[in-house]
């Protein structure tokens, strides 16, 4: 089974740095938990989840949408502040 993983750092304004690696799947997962808790709040839509397709321009291209999709949610006002980031 071949699968991508994504390394997501964040600094904190302790200026800690913490680094982890999730799949897709758990982006997905994420922004089922994020709409079902934020309903009236609307939450940008994922990049297309590309089955069949694993090449390295539609990788870098996906990074970069994911990591514009996670500084919005990181610069929401009630999103960021969600203790489920914590």
């Amino acid at each position: 089974m071949n699968f991508t993983e994504y390394q997501v750092s964040s600094t904190f304004e302790s200026e800690e740095m913490v680094m982890v690696h999730h799949r897709f799947n758990d982006f997905e997962n994420l922004y089922k938990i994020l709409r079902n808790n934020y309903e009236g709040i609307i939450i940008a839509r994922l990049p297309e989840k590309n089955l069949l397709k694993n090449d390295t321009a539609l990788i870098n291209n996906r990074k970069i949408q994911l990591s514009t999709w996670l500084k919005a949610l990181a610069s929401h006002k009630d999103i960021k502040n969600d203790l489920m980031f914590d």
